[in-house]
């Protein structure tokens, strides 16, 4: 039984190897507030690389939205979070 380990320290082993340290796993907590829960569900979250945000928009005019409030969802995230832990944010299709 010894080569059992709990199901937490499995995932938070799991999560440092991805790189996804627990600041960064707040920003997904924080991500409908950030945006709005109008928004949230049409510009999502999808990833976090380095300090950069992974967003996936659901029509050019989301993505417009995206850029007139990036500054201030990446000001807003980084005050929640209490550090710098995003400065950019990159539209996928």
């Amino acid at each position: 039984m010894s080569e059992f380990i709990e199901s937490s320290v499995a995932v938070d082993r799991l999560l440092k190897k991805l790189g996804l340290t627990k600041e960064k796993e707040q920003v997904y907590l924080y991500w409908d507030e950030v945006v709005g829960k109008n928004l949230a569900g049409k510009i999502q979250l999808v990833g976090i690389k380095n300090d950069t945000l992974i967003i996936k928009v659901k029509s050019p005019a989301y993505h417009q939205q995206l850029k007139l409030y990036q500054r201030e969802w990446i000001k807003k995230i980084n005050s929640y979070i209490g550090n710098n832990v995003v400065e950019y944010l990159k539209v996928i299709k």
